[in-house]
């Protein structure tokens, strides 16, 4: 069986959604998860768990230290400039202040459905889906820039390089 073909947005579709203003809260907040996604990488699960007892500032860089739900290991990845920017923006949301979670995040399928409504917005051609937002960050801003296979596949949180390989190589 051929690998299945990766999908990925460019850098000139992430920043189309980036910098588009919907005058709408729940999809600028949508907007907002699905970049920080993009920037992050993190699978639905980690996402909708980020909590504020899992970062950590290290060497003055903001960090993520979990357990990888899917893998069950320990999963440590240093937040982009962006993903951090997103944090503070969302420091006071009522999520937030409730029950100490980072990001408003809602479930899958309200994530996925909004999506759409952004992709139809943005003139997207790609289906965007929060899984989208991770293999973006593998293949455009991880690949594209030139980092390590094996780095790529820490910061992905793959159990073992070869699942990185067989899954983003093909895609650049």
């Amino acid at each position: 069986v051929p690998p299945k073909l990766v999908t990925y947005l460019t850098q000139e579709e992430i920043d189309r959604i980036d910098s588009k203003d919907f005058k709408n809260e729940r999809l600028n907040i949508i907007r907002d998860m699905f970049i920080f996604s993009v920037y992050s990488g993190f699978s639905y699960t980690e996402f909708k768990n980020l909590h504020e007892s899992h970062i950590r500032m290290i060497d003055g860089q903001m960090c993520v230290e979990m357990i990888r739900q899917k893998t069950h290991k320990p999963y440590k990845v240093p937040l982009l400039p962006k993903c951090v920017e997103l944090i503070e923006r969302y420091k006071d949301h009522p999520k937030r202040k409730e029950n100490g979670l980072l990001l408003p995040l809602p479930t899958n399928q309200k994530f996925n459905c909004y999506l759409k409504e952004i992709q139809d917005l943005c003139s997207i051609n790609t289906t965007l889906t929060c899984h989208l937002g991770r293999r973006t960050f593998g293949s455009t801003i991880l690949l594209r820039n030139n980092i390590n296979i094996h780095v790529i596949s820490q910061l992905l949180g793959h159990s073992n390089t070869s699942i990185t390989i067989k899954s983003y190589l093909g895609s650049v």
